[in-house]
C-alpha cells in the first residue's frame, strides 16, 4: 500500500511539473506576442499615414464633403 501512495504521489508531482512548464512556455509565448503587437504599434507613425492618405485627392474629397455637410 506504502509503495502506491509513493507512486501516487510521484505521479502527482509529475503532473505538476508538467502542468507547470506548460503554463510557463504559454506565458512566455503570450508575452513575446503581446511584446511584439506593442513595438509594432510604436513603429507606427500615424502622422505620415495620415499625410499620404490625405495625399489621395479621392480620399481629401471625401473629407471636405462630409465637413461641408
Amino acid at each position: 500500500m506504502e509503495n502506491i501512495e509513493k507512486r501516487f504521489n510521484l505521479l502527482k508531482s509529475l503532473e505538476n511539473d508538467f502542468s507547470k512548464n506548460v503554463s510557463d512556455k504559454a506565458e512566455e509565448v503570450v508575452q513575446a506576442s503581446l511584446n511584439e503587437r506593442k513595438q509594432r504599434i510604436e513603429k507606427v507613425d500615424l502622422d505620415k499615414d495620415f499625410d499620404n492618405l490625405l495625399s489621395d485627392s479621392n480620399i481629401r474629397n471625401v473629407f471636405i464633403r462630409l465637413r461641408d455637410k
